[in-house]
């Protein structure tokens, strides 16, 4: 057999095969040769045959069994993986379950999670920021509160805003004098903040940071005679925030009504004291004017409230 291609390339490179029909059998066979030694002089060929038939057998018997394997292991994987998620699952459900809550408002719900893993973590993460929340909701609350307390004590409307010129809190005296109603409140005192003459001094008092005071007059109270100020006031953070101070003007119109009525007054005493030297006229001529300024409401004098003096002395 020196002639057979398997037996020339064992001789050539150290191994050899071939596959064709054995002509003794009239089977396909597989040849397989070796030279030996597998160094230094040849000695010899080693040759082997197979019939295809048998390797095809064995091939489809260890591809049977590696599929087999395969199958078993996929399946072993899968069992484990729904026994993972069924194990994972359930603290997983409870956790969003707790960040409902959360969301919901309600910071004292517990999240029922004890495990040393990373799902324990985030479970404790999670408590641990509500807790920290309520702390800080209670703080808020108080300080708010407070605020609340010492704005209703002042004698003179107050309205603050946010940013967004929306108004976040009023006391009492704002609520009488702007006629904020409880269901109109926020867009009543969103609108004040956008009347024409408030808009521009609102803004002016964020720019330069002083106080800038205008008339006010309402929509919705056109009668009223009130005097805005606004001023600055700062957030936590810093930011500069608008806040109203409602004035009654009624008072200060009158005050200024009365003062324009006695500066007459007084014009027209000195104006007798130029000219007039009877006590008793004088005193006659003073209560005229009195009477005769709508302004000035007298009232009943009891004996001895007056001393009638000469108008040169007055």
């Amino acid at each position: 057999h020196g002639n057979r291609p398997e037996v020339r390339a064992a001789l050539r490179d150290g191994v050899g095969a071939s596959l064709r029909r054995s002509g003794t059998t009239g089977q396909v066979m597989l040849y397989v040769a070796r030279r030996f030694p597998a160094a230094g002089a040849v000695r010899g060929v080693a040759r082997l045959a197979k019939a295809e038939g048998e390797i095809n057998a064995a091939s489809d018997q260890v591809s049977a069994v590696v599929r087999n394997a395969a199958a078993v292991g996929l399946s072993v994987a899968v069992l484990l993986s729904l026994v993972a998620a069924l194990a994972a699952s359930r603290p997983l459900r409870r956790i969003a379950a707790g960040a409902r809550a959360f969301a919901a408002g309600d910071f004292g719900a517990t999240i029922d999670v004890r495990s040393s893993d990373e799902i324990g973590e985030v479970a404790d993460a999670l408590e641990a920021l509500a807790s920290q929340l309520r702390a800080r909701l209670l703080t808020a609350g108080v300080d708010r509160a407070t605020l609340q307390a010492l704005l209703d004590d002042l004698p003179v409307g107050v309205i603050l805003y946010d940013a967004d010129r929306r108004p976040v809190a009023a006391n009492g005296a704002a609520r009488a004098l702007c006629g904020l109603t409880a269901h109109a409140e926020p867009e009543r005192g969103a609108d004040i903040a956008r009347l024409p003459g408030c808009a521009q001094s609102l803004a002016k008092a964020l720019r330069d940071g002083l106080t800038v005071e205008v008339p006010l007059v309402l929509p919705w109270r056109p009668e009223a005679t009130l005097v805005a100020r606004w001023v600055v006031v700062f957030a936590p953070d810093g930011q500069r925030l608008p806040a109203l101070v409602v004035i009654d003007g009624a008072p200060r119109a009158q005050a200024a009504q009365l003062e324009g009525a006695v500066t007459g007054l007084a014009d027209h005493v000195r104006a007798l004291a130029r000219d007039v030297d009877d006590a008793e006229l004088a005193v006659r001529a003073v209560g005229d004017a009195l009477r005769a300024e709508d302004a000035i409401a007298v009232p009943p004098l009891e004996p001895g409230a007056v001393q009638p003096v000469t108008a040169r002395a007055l």
